[in-house]
């Protein structure tokens, strides 16, 4: 049976059975591969066994692949010793996973633990949800974002932390190893070049079967990568798309209060043999257990874990009603967790829902990770205005008065109708859109900053839908009577700047669009 039809293949380390004395003989720990078969049979490679005959050339590349090059952290053997008495019962290594990141990380809202537990729990089950919500800390220099991310590190499923990437490299890494990505210093990314790339993989991993297709332009070949996977990122209040904000869950970061001590992540292996169960080296080893037994590595009658039965278990809570009492009218959700006035979840709200909640349903911590995500509603409402995109479309309709200022100074204000519409926007260049763009953030406080260049503002009205074209003093101008251009305006005036509506005639834009 060929290992690429294998249910699991995972690098693990044991005690070298041949310790040495001599640090120069050798590492102490030895690694090797486990393979669960498609027959739920579990064989155990050594490096030596690679180049059994029994291998295809193909085959011993893929296991030299898993054994010297895959860049996360191994856990040591899976085993069955190390699973919770009950497969349904995951509080335990929950509550773990809880007491770590409290040794090492300080969280604004005591819920933020368990979430960020079930957001850990949840990539060793990635294969079972259709959905892989973005982790997004959130808070200025110096309030423990790069550390929450090296933390996650040890213990999250195939943890592969970067600084500096591409979509592309992403694409790959991910497509082939799977592994859960911890994106730090992701808004310096995104101001690149190639920035819209990196927010359309960062779309596009949060749903199962998403693909992200590239084009080389020297060679004209296509590339299409399946990039479904977890992804934790860091970023300064603000510096992120709203399509990426609305597919993930924010957690606010701020500084540590004076008195509160943490321990040092970056001295964890100096902690290992101190820590017992807190060490991230016995955490990873049980979450890979559990994924093992999970796969099919132990019999049904010893291990069971009823991951659909729960997400059916959140759809009721999340579409059902109560039909009596109190609490007549309210979400069953929250009913069950005692949220009163709890809004509707529905959307993508819902989306990570049926991955976090799930979760918090199997591991007893609904109440905290429902909470949470019911708040993210409103609190993403705040945060989109925010946005890049949205300071954007601002600095647009900045623009756009202005110029109407300019074209009709002898006209009473009136409403902007069709005609005016298309006049003053043709007029209207992304130059136009950086310089307010720039004045509102001035206007906000951000005085001592750079200006924002307008290439930058450009791919961001690019991302927003608006067509435009090179005119007169190389500058670009817009295409007003592009199919879309008029919906989109509409679209976005409503969102974010609602108080502007009753300056555009919006029945005739809409009917001409």
């Amino acid at each position: 049976m060929s290992i690429f039809s294998a249910r699991m293949i995972e690098r693990f380390v044991e005690a070298n059975p041949k310790p040495s004395t001599d640090p120069r003989d050798g590492d102490p720990l030895i690694s090797k591969i486990m393979v669960l078969k498609e027959d739920y049979v579990t064989n155990i490679i050594s490096d030596t066994e690679i180049h059994s005959p029994h291998y295809t050339p193909i085959e011993k590349a893929k296991l030299q692949r898993v054994l010297y090059e895959s860049g996360w952290l191994p856990p040591g053997k899976p085993r069955k010793e190390l699973l919770p008495d009950d497969g349904d019962d995951l509080s335990k290594i929950h509550n773990r996973i809880v007491r770590y990141l409290r040794r090492y990380v300080w969280f604004t809202d005591d819920n933020s633990y368990d979430l960020v537990a079930g957001w850990v729990l949840s990539t060793y089950f990635r294969e079972s949800f259709h959905y892989a919500p973005i982790l997004i800390l959130d808070g200025v220099t110096v309030s423990g974002k790069s550390t929450t991310l090296k933390v996650l590190n040890q213990i999250v499923y195939r943890g592969t932390y970067l600084t500096s990437y591409s979509a592309a490299a992403l694409a790959r890494i991910i497509e082939s190893d799977g592994p859960t990505m911890l994106l730090d210093e992701i808004v310096g990314n995104l101001q690149t070049d190639r920035g819209i790339e990196v927010c359309e993989l960062l779309k596009a991993a949060f749903e199962d079967g998403n693909l992200l297709i590239r084009a080389d332009p020297k060679s004209q070949r296509i590339y299409k990568n399946r990039v479904y996977t977890h992804i934790a990122i860091a970023v300064k209040a603000a510096g992120l798309p709203e399509d990426v904000y609305n597919r993930g869950l924010r957690i606010n970061m701020i500084g540590m209060p004076e008195g509160h001590r943490l321990g040092d992540i970056d001295s964890i292996r100096e902690d290992e043999d101190t820590l017992d169960d807190l060490s991230p080296m016995n955490i990873r080893t049980a979450l890979y257990s559990l994924r093992w037994a999970y796969l099919g590595g132990v019999t049904q009658d010893t291990f069971h874990l009823d991951l659909k039965g729960h997400m059916q278990k959140t759809k009721r809570h999340l579409t059902e009603q109560v039909e009596e009492g109190e609490w007549r009218g309210q979400w069953l959700y929250a009913f069950v967790n005692d949220l009163k006035n709890a809004p509707e979840i529905r959307g993508r709200a819902r989306n990570i829902a049926s991955t976090l909640y799930t979760m918090g349903l199997i591991t007893l911590s609904g109440a905290p990770i429902i909470k949470m995500i019911a708040d993210s509603i409103d609190a993403n409402r705040e945060i989109i205005i925010d946005t890049a995109e949205a300071v954007t479309f601002m600095g647009m309709v900045d623009a756009v008065f202005a110029k109407r200022g300019d074209l009709y100074k002898n006209m009473g204000v009136g409403k902007i109708n069709i005609d005016t519409f298309d006049k003053i926007l043709e007029n209207v260049s992304t130059t136009d859109v950086a310089f307010s763009y720039n004045k509102i953030l001035k206007d906000q406080g951000n005085a001592g900053r750079d200006d924002v260049p307008t290439k930058t503002i450009t791919s961001k009205i690019l991302a927003l839908g608006f067509e435009y074209k090179r005119g007169r003093q190389n500058r670009s101008y817009f295409i007003p009577q592009h199919v879309n251009f008029k919906p989109f305006f509409m679209r976005y005036l409503r969102m974010w700047a609602p108080e502007y509506l009753d300056d555009f005639d919006i029945e005739e834009v809409r009917k001409k669009g």
